[in-house]
């Protein structure tokens, strides 16, 4: 087998982060990315995610919510949860839109 088609059987991945800015948000990420966690980064919620960067772009629709608040939505996947505040008083759950 030729260098050339091995080399392009090898799936690249990267892990990217994206923000969590608003309560509602929709990124662009690479097709078939994978969630890997939801974190605090430097006082800023970010979603890092597992993608091949050569995929192309879609949309994906993501709403924050926090404790003791409705969901309105249906169709909706939880994803993780991340705290802030004084000993992570203010907890805050993130779900996908479907």
């Amino acid at each position: 087998m030729a260098l050339k088609n091995i080399v392009d059987e090898i799936e690249t991945r990267s892990i990217f982060q994206y923000p969590i800015l608003n309560e509602r948000v929709v990124i662009e990420m690479p097709e078939s990315a994978e969630i890997l966690t939801i974190q605090k980064h430097y006082n800023t919620p970010v979603m890092c995610v597992l993608a091949d960067p050569n995929n192309p772009l879609i949309k994906r629709s993501f709403m924050v919510v926090g404790v003791d608040l409705l969901i309105a939505e249906k169709n909706v996947t939880y994803i993780g949860t991340f705290q802030f505040g004084e000993g992570g008083s203010l907890i805050y759950h993130v779900f996908e839109k479907n």
